[in-house]
């Protein structure tokens, strides 16, 4: 509950990628995992809302 990396690999693994089922890592990262990663990277309001659905109270960095 305390680790906001969590939320983003649900939402990766059930909502972008739900109809996967790769072998291993590479044919995870093949499959577009790296590049839904990428896409996100730059959407700063969603990764603030992975900080809010876990326990933890906001980043210094991210309240300047």
């Amino acid at each position: 509950m305390l680790n906001p990396v969590e939320t983003l690999w649900s939402w990766l693994k059930w909502g972008r990628l739900s109809n996967l089922g790769p072998i291993n890592a590479a044919d995870l990262d093949g499959a577009g995992a790296i590049a839904e990663l990428a896409k996100v990277r730059e959407d700063q309001a969603f990764l603030r809302s992975l900080f809010h659905a876990s326990d933890l109270p906001l980043p210094r960095a991210l309240l300047s």
